[in-house]
């Protein structure tokens, strides 16, 4: 045992530093969601894995911060073990904020619907990434069962999902009326 080069337990070393580093770094998301160890043989030493990390947080220099950890992390873990490490960063976007008028909106529309709003940072992206420099971006959620979203267990209440009608019928009934501003932005 002493002498195997693992792959796939260095990865495993990896996820929990990961998984550490995540929980332990206020407002920042981490989520390995693919994982390949090769040659994927249940009597054979993965001597090849490659996986999929994203990690979010609201600020850039969260992230930079957390990628630098994560890379030195990794560095260490491979030197340690004795496996070769390569990194390939496949997409990075900065996040955007919610629009302070919308997030108003918004609110007011959950409040007249008789429910209390709940104001989140998501660090999801959504359309809101591309359509934030054609206007102003604001979101409203409806909870799934479980907290399981982008999953094909994802399941939402009926109850919920009147609500959230509710409440969109609301906001944009009651949104242009009360606001001066267009909705749209001039680019």
């Amino acid at each position: 045992m002493t002498a195997r080069q693992d792959a796939l337990v260095g990865a495993a070393e990896f996820i929990l530093e990961v998984n550490r580093l995540c929980r332990s770094t206020e407002n920042l998301v981490g989520t390995i969601g693919t994982i390949v160890a090769e040659p994927n043989s249940i009597n054979v030493i993965p001597e090849t894995v490659r996986l999929g990390l994203e990690i979010r947080a609201p600020n850039r220099a969260t992230r930079f911060a957390a990628r630098r950890e994560i890379c030195e992390l990794a560095e260490r873990i491979a030197r340690n073990r004795g496996l070769q490490l390569e990194f390939e960063l496949k997409y990075e976007r900065d996040g955007i904020e919610c629009a302070p008028r919308l997030i108003e909106a918004l609110s007011m529309a959950i409040e007249r619907c008789g429910y209390e709003p709940v104001h989140l940072s998501s660090g999801a992206g959504h359309d809101g990434l591309a359509m934030g420099s054609l206007c102003d971006v604001g979101m409203l959620f409806v909870r799934c069962r479980n907290g399981l979203s982008h999953n094909p267990a994802e399941a939402v209440a009926e109850q919920d999902l009147e609500a959230a009608a509710a409440v969109l019928l609301d906001f944009l009934t009651n949104f242009r009326s009360n606001s001066s501003v267009p909705i749209g932005r001039s680019i």
